[in-house]
C-alpha cells in the first residue's frame, strides 16, 4: 500500500465529507457490532446508518446507491420487527443454524439471478471497471441481509464473503480509506459469527443443564 497516497486520499476525505457521512459511517461499525451482540439496538442504529448514507448518495447523485439504500432502509425496519415478532406465536426470533432446504435454494437462486442482472446492467448502462464483482457484493449484501433479519447463523459467513470481496475491489480502486473500513467489518463479521455461536451452544446446553438440576433435586431411593 501506498501511504503516502493513502494519507492524502484521507486528506481530501476529510476535506470534502459531510458530518451524515462521518455519523453514517460510525452507526454502520456500531450496527454490526450490536448485531453480533444479538442486541436489538443494532436496528435503530442501522435506521440511522442507511438514512445517513442514503441522503449521501442521493446528494452525490449516485442512484443505483440510492435504491440500494432504500432497499436496506426497507429491510432493517422489517429486521427489527422479525427480531421482536418473528418467533412462534409472534414471539422474540431465536438464532437459527440454517434454513430449511427448500428455503435456501430459493433464496440462492434468487440471489444468482440479482447478480447477473446486476451484472448484465452495470456491464451495459454503466462504466463500471468492475462490473461482475459490484453486482455480486450488491446481490450477495442483500442476501446476507436478509439472513441476517431472519437470525440465521449463516448471514455472517455471507457478510465476511463480502467485506473480503469489497477490500479488494476497493484497494483495486486505490480507494484505501474504504478498503480499511470493510477490514473492520470483516473482523467484526468474525467476531459476531463466532458470539452466534456461542449463543447457540449456551442454548442448546440450558435444557441438559436444567434436566440435570431436576435430576440432582429428585429424591433418591435405596
Amino acid at each position: 500500500m501506498d501511504w503516502a497516497h493513502a494519507y492524502n486520499e484521507f486528506l481530501l476525505w476529510w476535506a470534502a465529507c459531510s458530518w451524515l457521512e462521518v455519523i453514517g459511517s460510525v452507526a454502520g461499525l456500531a450496527c454490526v457490532w450490536l448485531y453480533g451482540k444479538e442486541n436489538i439496538w443494532a436496528w435503530p442504529v442501522g435506521i440511522v446508518n442507511a438514512g445517513c448514507l442514503l441522503v449521501v448518495v442521493y446528494d452525490a447523485k449516485l442512484y443505483s446507491d440510492v435504491v440500494l439504500q432504500i432497499v436496506f432502509l426497507v429491510l432493517t425496519f422489517t429486521g427489527w420487527y422479525d427480531w421482536l415478532h418473528g418467533g412462534p406465536q409472534k414471539t422474540e426470533r431465536k438464532i437459527v443454524v440454517q434454513l430449511p432446504g427448500t428455503q435456501r435454494a430459493a433464496m440462492l437462486a434468487i440471489t444468482l439471478a440479482i447478480n447477473l442482472a446486476a451484472a448484465w446492467y452495470f456491464a451495459i448502462h454503466t462504466d463500471a471497471a468492475s462490473f461482475f464483482w459490484d453486482a455480486s457484493i450488491l446481490a450477495f449484501s442483500l442476501l446476507a441481509q436478509w439472513l441476517l433479519n431472519k437470525k440465521v447463523l449463516g448471514t455472517w459467513l455471507f457478510w465476511i464473503a463480502v467485506n473480503v470481496l469489497s477490500v479488494y475491489v476497493y484497494a483495486g480502486r486505490k480507494l484505501y480509506l474504504m478498503a480499511v473500513l470493510y477490514v473492520i467489518f470483516f473482523f467484526l463479521a468474525i467476531k459476531g459469527y463466532l458470539e452466534w455461536k456461542r449463543i447457540l451452544r449456551a442454548a442448546a446446553a440450558e435444557p441438559k443443564s436444567e434436566q440435570a438440576q431436576e435430576l440432582a433435586a429428585a429424591p433418591t431411593t435405596t
